[in-house]
């Protein structure tokens, strides 16, 4: 049987990577990509929260549409805080989704899922196994990794709190404004 996965995919080297490997076993590959005042840009780096709601909405769409799982490009080590063993199976258990989201890059270093347990082993933030991978896929074209998110910045989290909390009408527009201003 043909599987059909739903990528999370940032259009970064791990999302190309993990798009390739499972294509070469056969899986039918369909990017789906989030944007967010925070991290719509190419530097996207969602924490627990916000990579739990993408997980969530990807779930809806993958049941909706009839995908037999989910994909994301993650490396198990890669952010010590969001890519941790307890952080990933966090995220599978409290999506509903255990054994459906599938990480190619890491798989061998995970528990089984509707795949098995996968070919690759990669951990940690060296890029050296991504960088052969994408010279075997002949992936040329990737942005360099990404940074952090915005929302990480206990500063920048409690003023938008803040600003929230002291006037209601706080909203996207003002959230597009702070980030042509900071940057």
């Amino acid at each position: 049987m043909k599987y059909k996965c739903l990528l999370l995919f940032s259009g970064g080297l791990d999302s190309m990577i993990s798009a390739k490997i499972l294509e070469e076993e056969g899986v039918k590959v369909t990017p789906i990509c989030f944007e967010s005042f925070f991290f719509s840009s190419k530097q996207a780096n969602p924490c627990i929260d916000c990579h739990l709601m993408m997980i969530k909405e990807a779930g809806k769409i993958m049941k909706k549409e009839g995908f037999d799982f989910i994909a994301t490009g993650e490396v198990l080590g890669q952010r010590p805080m969001s890519q941790n063993a307890n952080a990933l199976k966090i995220i599978d258990k409290w999506s509903g989704l255990d054994g459906l989201i599938v990480r190619p890059l890491s798989a061998k270093l995970l528990p089984p899922t509707i795949l098995g347990s996968g070919k690759y082993s990669i951990s940690g933030k060296s890029r050296e196994m991504q960088l052969k991978l994408a010279k075997k896929f002949k992936i040329k074209n990737y942005p360099s990794p990404a940074g952090g998110c915005i929302l990480t910045d206990i500063n920048y989290g409690k003023n938008i709190k803040r600003l929230m909390d002291i006037y209601p009408s706080f909203g996207e527009n003002d959230i597009l404004i702070l980030r042509c201003l900071l940057r």
